[in-house]
């Protein structure tokens, strides 16, 4: 039996796995060591169908873990001085597929930090449940990155540089926080901070990261290798650039079932935004409104939602008008919501696009930005996707 990284196969390689009458979704589960090298694969302690991926397309942490491990000889008993599993512990997760001659093609799914293990003796069965987080859970509070001090961050510094500086402290024990290199989008590597960021006391260190990645209008996550990722929202603000990962059809057995929720309590087509105000005189105010014609909930349509933002720190208009046009494009992916059942795939993550051909919804080739994915741990595992239709966003093309 082979073993394959995902980018060792070909394209049609994966797509005829895809499409196979028969899918074999395989998990490996690694333990890492504290640097997050490899330690020792547990995948045959992992009980099938106990766990399931989350991934959230949000600031800070997108992905969580849960599953449960086989427990009988007592080997991850959480103890801090022999046992395997305790505080701050470290998993990866790989998600595979089997061909028919037993290979497999795997592809990582994430790093993870434990944060919730629950040992359980049901008499002669013995499991341990355990709940981990990505690793921005060691940042904002969830696991660390608590403040005990008021934390500044002075106008006029490199972003990449404070963000690189803040991952390299001292976690007390003699080791970083994290000391992988950031992937910062090479576009804004030379970005400043715009302002003085002050934190107080019991604040986090991902709060100040998070506040950094809004000041350049950047998401910021932990990417599947483990390295913390910012990455421009305004460079395609409308999405129309990025790739389409799968076509789904009516008429295949990949597509299962689609179900679409309007939630019209959280519409929003104009967001106002005020920035700080100077000499008591001038305030910095900038306005972002949904006027894209195919937007079913552009404010021609049905009026004005508003959704109102002041934020002291916007010192400029430019930078009012950016964060308006960013908070509108990101409150408007969260008004509707598709979710779609999906035979088991490796390659799919959140923010990037799928396309999707029904009769029923009049799609045709319609395309869809992925929300959140949901994947069981089992042999039986069906995704379930949430989606926006990139077409009803505010900064979508028009065709007209």
């Amino acid at each position: 039996m082979a073993n394959y990284n995902f980018n060792q196969i070909p394209p049609d390689t994966y797509v005829s796995l895809v499409k196979a009458q028969h899918v074999r979704p395989r998990f490996r589960l690694s333990m890492l060591y504290p640097d997050e090298s490899f330690r020792e694969d547990i995948s045959d302690y992992l009980i099938e169908g106990s766990g399931t991926l989350n991934i959230n397309y949000q600031q800070g942490q997108r992905r969580s873990l849960s599953f449960t491990l086989d427990n009988t000889t007592g080997k991850f008993t959480p103890n801090g001085l022999q046992g395997t599993l305790w505080l701050d512990s470290k998993f990866k997760l790989e998600l595979g597929m089997e061909f028919d001659n037993g290979d497999i093609v795997w592809k990582s799914a994430g790093i993870f930090v434990v944060g919730q293990p629950n040992a359980t003796r049901q008499q002669a069965t013995k499991t341990v449940d355990v709940q981990c987080y990505d690793k921005f859970a060691l940042l904002d509070g969830t696991l660390g990155g608590v403040l005990d001090s008021t934390y500044q961050v002075d106008e006029g510094k490199f972003v990449y540089q404070v963000m690189q500086e803040t991952l390299l402290q001292d976690n007390g024990n003699g080791y970083p926080i994290d000391n992988k290199e950031i992937v910062f989008d090479s576009s804004l590597r030379d970005s400043k901070t715009q302002y003085t960021l002050s934190k107080s006391p019991n604040d986090s260190l991902g709060s100040i990261l998070t506040d950094l990645a809004d000041m350049i209008s950047c998401d910021i996550y932990y990417g599947v290798e483990g390295n913390l990722v910012v990455r421009s929202g305004i460079k395609d603000i409308s999405q129309v650039n990025k790739p389409t990962l799968w076509t789904y059809s009516d008429k295949e057995l990949e597509y299962i079932s689609n179900t679409t929720t309007y939630d019209f309590a959280k519409v929003k087509n104009k967001v106002t935004v005020i920035g700080s105000n100077v000499n008591g005189e001038q305030v910095f105010s900038q306005t972002a409104i949904n006027t894209n014609p195919q937007s079913p909930t552009r404010v021609s349509v049905i009026g004005v939602k508003q959704f109102y933002l002041e934020d002291s720190n916007i010192s400029s208009d430019p930078l009012a008008l950016q964060r308006a046009e960013w908070e509108l494009n990101r409150l408007s992916i969260l008004q509707q919501t598709i979710q779609v059942a999906s035979s088991f795939m490796i390659h799919l993550d959140v923010n990037n696009c799928i396309a999707i051909n029904d009769d029923f919804f009049d799609y045709s080739d319609n395309r869809f930005i992925i929300q959140s994915l949901g994947v069981p741990l089992s042999a039986n595992s069906m995704i379930s996707i949430e989606c926006t239709n990139i077409a009803s966003l505010p900064y979508y093309p028009s065709s007209s």
